[in-house]
């Protein structure tokens, strides 16, 4: 994970105003809480960034820590935790290579952070670091795409809309924009995302890139670093995994 493939969380403001600093409700979050509920605590987010997940669950109570490897979200993690009064433990570490000197019964990698792992020795080399901080009747859950043809085969040179979100000036809206170019042979996305101020045109271009995990493929990269998957999921809604389901959600040990 260079950090030429990281611009995306360079602007962790940027990244919350889009995106919503906390993820408290919904979906998404009912499935981390369900699958904690289930395996118990001590939790572990892997690729926590500004704490969107991990701010919510320290709030309701659980055992929770977080690493990541970009210091400006983890420095706004800290600023929003604090605004909530809420103690945070969060480490500035890279997946691929982490020792926090204990282990924990669940241990997740939400919001398709996995993806920014572009070669299998990052993938062997965070696995290997899950082994070694999961407890033995723990959980390891994974949160990734179901790679989409219609976006990976999307004109390179068209823009898509993303979202939009309130200038941090005050001066209007932002508009963000993607655009992509898949390499088929790396099985990489190459992503610009365009933020384009409206009052006054000024652009930021935010660049990074995301491997992407096909079914089997997953599969075989779990079972070849020392993990049996227990169950796959499409949605949050617990269904199960089809050609079009949006998500692989898997559950392993």
């Amino acid at each position: 994970m260079e950090n030429e493939h990281l611009g995306l969380y360079r602007e962790p403001e940027l990244y919350d105003r889009l995106f919503g600093p906390y993820g408290e409700s919904g979906p998404q979050v009912d499935f981390y809480r369900r699958q904690i509920a289930r395996v118990g605590e001590p939790a572990l987010e892997l690729a926590c960034g500004s704490g969107r997940l991990l701010i919510p669950f320290a709030e309701a109570g659980v055992d929770i820590a977080g690493i990541d490897i970009s210091e400006p979200m983890l420095a706004l993690a800290r600023e929003k935790a604090a605004q909530r009064g809420v103690e945070i433990d969060v480490v500035h570490a890279d997946v691929r290579d982490f020792s926090l000197g204990r282990t924990f019964r669940y241990i997740f990698f939400p919001a398709n952070a996995m993806h920014h792992l572009l070669t299998r020795q990052d993938v062997a080399s965070c696995l290997a670091c899950v082994r070694r901080h999961l407890a033995g009747d723990g959980r390891f859950i994974i949160g990734i795409f179901n790679p989409s043809f219609a976006i990976l085969t999307r004109n390179p040179d068209e823009h898509f809309p993303v979202g939009e979100y309130d200038a941090p000036d005050g001066a209007g809206k932002v508009v963000v924009t993607e655009q992509n170019r898949y390499d088929s042979v790396t099985q990489v996305n190459h992503i610009c995302y365009t933020h384009r101020w409206e009052a006054s045109g000024d652009t930021l271009e935010l660049r990074f890139a995301m491997r992407m995990f096909f079914p089997q493929e997953i599969e075989a990269l779990l079972s070849h670093n020392g993990f049996v998957m227990e169950a796959v999921y499409g949605d949050y809604g617990e269904e199960p995994l089809t050609a079009d389901s949006p998500k692989q959600l898997i559950i392993c040990r």
